[in-house]
């Protein structure tokens, strides 16, 4: 095979039962498979690819059975600054640990499990999360079966799986989502686990990441691309989530009604936001350059715009701004918010805006809001004007302190 001749094998991230693992795409070749197969890869029907364990011994291996039959693209594989961290891949080989011993009876309940989430129509994410947590949490009960495990196994799983691996109140509020699920409404296994006595832990509350006005300005200057300015400024605009942005379709957009209505967002929820008068001139611009099909973002190869390269347009976007906070999507969306509501837009709007189901969820967003903040004085400053000392030196008089 001539070199100019040799397809292209692409490595991408990808996570499998609770695995993460490197997904392996190239188009259909007998010899490319067999390759794959060499390197000890493993075909998935669900995710239609080989994958193989996330590790820098499995990317040499990868490069050395496609030496002289293609070229390996792994762009896509180093989008994440630490490509191996250490948690993820103590994370991986406790998952694989559980998942390897997974019975015949046990794999045909996962998936009838499976194919209930799909039919009351859970998100495509929610319901491999949801299999992943399962299939886990069945195979570390191993050797006992599904009927026999019980509410101490939880507790033991929760302790010596999550709690161990370091994995996030979030997922432990899932597995207990998912258990309740899985539990009754899978025939025959309500014997010794009851579900009713299974308690969600309380979520951390942890204050979002937030960009000053003038950073996401910076941001956007720093962005000279005009399609990438313009994902950057959709999202921020309109406080859209990632996926919310990929699937945004022309038809979509409303420009005399300046309005975008956002399609099955989270929770399956349609809802409408504004379409900013600013964005809406970039966005003239960039639809006359362009001249995007279907969606508003096409990808090279038409259909959606890939989520790695947006996040990888946003980190170039900050690193030459010089902005050292970790910023990703949600963070415009969190900004957005948050600029929403030291503006004056009164928090119920916001929510609506935000599609958020309860608002406790975008009340949040009051604890870090600034402007209403910096107008509270402080006890030390009301005293310094009452005694005509508002100023550094009549302090350190106060004090009898000295500068210097």
């Amino acid at each position: 095979m001539f070199a100019a001749e040799m397809e292209t094998i692409i490595l991408d991230h990808l996570t499998h039962h609770g695995i993460r693992q490197i997904r392996i795409d190239f188009a259909f070749d007998s010899a490319l498979n067999e390759a794959a197969k060499t390197a000890g890869a493993k075909w998935s029907y669900s995710k239609k690819c080989w994958y193989l364990e996330n590790t820098k011994e499995n990317v040499q291996k990868i490069f050395t059975v496609y030496k002289g039959k293609a070229w390996v693209d792994m762009t896509r594989l180093k989008a994440r600054q630490e490509l191996f961290p250490k948690t993820i891949l103590q994370k991986t080989k406790a998952a694989q640990k559980n998942t390897a011993g997974l019975s015949a009876e046990s794999k045909e309940k996962i998936k009838k499990y499976e194919k209930y989430l799909d039919s009351i129509r859970y998100s495509k994410r929610t319901v491999e999360n949801y299999v992943d947590m399962i299939s886990s949490f069945i195979g570390f009960c191993t050797p006992k079966k599904i009927e026999e495990i019980n509410n101490g196994d939880v507790e033991r799983f929760n302790h010596d799986y999550i709690i161990k691996n370091n994995y996030s109140v979030s997922y432990q509020r899932q597995l207990v989502s998912s258990l309740k699920l899985f539990y009754s409404r899978i025939p025959g296994l309500m014997r010794n686990l009851n579900t009713e006595e299974l308690e969600r832990p309380r979520r951390s509350l942890r204050l979002p990441t937030v960009l000053s006005e003038e950073e996401v300005l910076a941001i956007l200057k720093n962005t000279l691309n005009l399609k990438h300015k313009s994902i950057l400024a959709c999202i921020y605009s309109s406080g859209l989530r990632i996926s919310e942005l990929l699937n945004l379709q022309l038809k979509d957009i409303d420009v005399h009604r300046l309005q975008i209505t956002v399609r099955r967002g989270k929770g399956d929820k349609d809802r409408v936001v504004g379409l900013s008068k600013m964005f809406l001139l970039l966005l003239d611009q960039y639809v006359n350059d362009y001249q995007p099909k279907d969606y508003v973002f096409n990808g090279e190869d038409g259909g959606k715009y890939s989520e790695t390269s947006v996040r990888n347009i946003l980190r170039a976007a900050c690193h030459k701004a010089g902005i050292k906070k970790r910023v990703t999507p949600h963070v415009l969306r969190h900004s957005y918010a948050t600029h929403m509501l030291e503006n004056g837009v009164d928090i119920r709007y916001i929510q609506e805006l935000l599609g958020h189901k309860k608002p406790e969820t975008t009340m949040i967003y009051a604890h870090v809001a600034q402007k209403k903040l910096v107008n509270i004085k402080s006890p030390l400053d009301v005293i310094a004007e009452k005694s005509g000392t508002d100023n550094q030196q009549g302090l350190l008089r106060l004090s009898g302190a000295k500068s210097g």
